[in-house]
């Protein structure tokens, strides 16, 4: 579990990040201890993913009791939070960063928990009322994510600007097809 000093460190880190101060990776516990504990974000964040699935697939009218669903579900959200650092560790050979793996993918993991903060309920507001002003939330919010995930990704790999954009592009790519290869099988 995480010890006060880390949480302090992670919050203060992103803070940090978020007004593009690239010393923000520095507050986190970038070792081989810390990059296994970057992992818990996505134990924080799976109440509120089971929230958002269990109001997409209510409106839908799928029966959500159904254990074929929730084991999908189950092992889908798992492979949703470690696919990509996998991917990474053949992308970080090919940019010969391979020595700021650790940094990248826990700085990567902390933003993903403050994503899904500040995005669920988005998400969740859209399911319960479709308006074109909580689309354009989204839509702003997504591209802001977007934005500090190539900040990171520039900052974590210390790579260049093109490099770490094209990461972030393979990125979004890699999980819209993830996404609708699970969508499909529900």
């Amino acid at each position: 579990m995480l010890t006060r000093r880390e949480t302090a460190g992670i919050i203060y880190g992103l803070f940090r990040l978020l007004r593009l101060k690239t010393d923000g990776i520095d507050y986190m516990d970038t070792s081989r201890k810390g990059f296994a504990k970057s992992f818990f974000a996505a134990v924080f964040v799976f109440p509120i993913y089971l929230l958002q699935i269990s109001f997409i697939y209510e409106k839908q009218s799928i029966d959500f009791d159904n254990l074929n669903f929730l084991i999908l579900h189950l092992v889908s959200y798992i492979i949703g939070w470690t696919l990509w650092p996998v991917i990474m560790i053949y992308l970080v050979r090919k940019i010969d960063a391979e020595k700021c793996f650790f940094r990248y993918v826990v700085s990567y993991n902390w933003l993903r928990l403050l994503e899904n903060i500040v995005i669920i309920p988005i998400l969740i507001s859209f399911m319960a009322q479709n308006s074109n002003f909580i689309i354009l939330c989204g839509v702003v919010v997504s591209l802001f994510f977007v934005f500090y995930e190539w900040f990171i990704t520039k900052t974590a790999l210390k790579t260049t600007p093109a490099v770490a954009a094209s990461i972030v592009f393979l990125n979004i790519l890699v999980h819209a097809l993830f996404n609708d290869i699970v969508s499909a099988m529900s």
